[in-house]
């Protein structure tokens, strides 16, 4: 028999962190640490159409969120270092390049949509903001050395996933649906 997941540790409203010490469920970091999960979660449902090239990335970028996270749960520890954000985010920045050349220029907002793959990765993106604004709380309070590649590599993360959603709607022969905006 294999043994449970469950441990009832958690049943008080507290939890532990890898680093050591209870913390509250209500704690900033958890806010932080559960929207990567909700990040990756969502991510993966983008990979269910089983598009290659865009199911790449995204396992990628699932790594790096759990990295990120690992990071985040042990900031007290000094043995825990941070993967090299400043190539990702330059990863990142290429892809978006190669991805944007196979588009048509922009020159209106666009509104989520259009194919389900797209609605996904604009999904996806809201939620990173999300992550983006709890993280910069969360770092500001905590005053970290990596803060700014932290916030270069997600705020680069919200662009990619815009331009992947722009490419599957392209992909699959889905227009990019115009913001009309009014008069």
């Amino acid at each position: 028999m294999s043994k449970p997941i469950y441990t009832k540790n958690g049943d008080t409203g507290d939890t532990s962190l890898y680093s050591g010490g209870r913390y509250s469920k209500s704690d900033e970091v958890f806010e932080v640490l559960g929207t990567l999960d909700e990040l990756s979660a969502s991510l993966g449902l983008v990979k269910a159409p089983k598009n290659k090239e865009i199911n790449t990335i995204i396992n990628d970028l699932q790594e790096d969120l759990f990295a990120i996270g690992a990071f985040i749960a042990n900031l007290k520890s000094p043995d825990v270092e941070l993967i090299d954000l400043t190539q990702k985010t330059e990863e990142m920045e290429k892809e978006m390049d190669e991805f944007s050349k196979l588009l048509p220029e922009l020159t209106n907002f666009i509104l989520p949509g259009g194919s389900t793959t797209s609605a996904q990765l604009h999904f996806s993106r809201a939620v990173c903001r999300r992550l983006e604004r709890s993280l910069i709380a969360y770092l500001d309070r905590n005053e970290l050395d990596n803060d700014n590649e932290l916030n270069k590599y997600f705020n680069r993360l919200s662009d990619l996933l815009f331009v992947l959603a722009r490419y599957s709607n392209n992909k699959s022969g889905v227009h990019d649906i115009i913001w009309e905006g009014k008069s």
